[in-house]
């Protein structure tokens, strides 16, 4: 059975989010390989909606429409690629301020992994554009926290439900996503 999409009723913003997710950012069934190394028979591609005008408002409208799902945030942070342009969203149309995390530390220049303002002690919502196994969140997680973030929690435009929720949940980080995997799948 299909899951039901964490809509509210009449939420334009949400909804008008998920038809054009839906519409741009979805490939037809192919094999193709993910970050995590799996092979999955099917590809969601959010950036194609999020880097457009139209996609930075209502990444922000829905994003922010989910903070009480977590405590209080001062910051958000983006995963590297997709979730830098979520936070850039949020930073562009709130009073909070964002960085980005990178994948690995910068091999030139000061070698950063994060860019932006401090973090130090600040209450951090990290996003993503797509979780499928968390290691990525997770590799994020832990830049942060070296950096003494207070992490509050990780939201998703899309969870792949591959053990993303599982992973970071084991971790004591509170997990959300916007959608699932079933909100794109016919």
């Amino acid at each position: 059975m299909k899951d039901v999409p964490t809509i509210p009723p009449g939420d334009e913003e949400w909804i008008l989010l998920l038809k054009l997710l839906q519409q741009q950012c979805c490939k037809p069934p192919i094999k193709v390989p993910l970050s995590s190394g799996q092979l999955s028979d099917y590809y969601i591609n959010c950036k194609p909606v999020i880097l457009t005008s139209k996609g930075h408002r209502l990444v922000s409208v829905v994003v922010m429409g989910m903070q009480s799902m977590f405590t209080s945030f001062d910051m958000v942070a983006g995963v590297v690629l997709g979730g830098a342009a979520m936070a850039s969203a949020v930073a562009a149309t709130t009073s909070l301020d964002a960085v980005y995390i990178r994948e690995a530390p910068k091999d030139h220049g000061m070698g950063s992994d994060i860019e932006g303002p401090g973090v130090w002690n600040r209450r951090v919502l990290i996003l993503e554009d797509v979780v499928t196994t968390g290691q990525s969140v997770m590799k994020a997680v832990q830049t942060l926290r070296r950096f003494d973030a207070k992490i509050v929690g990780v939201l998703a435009l899309v969870d792949r439900l591959q053990g993303g929720t599982q992973l970071l949940e084991a971790e004591g980080i509170r997990f959300r996503s916007v959608f699932t995997r079933h909100d794109f799948m016919q």
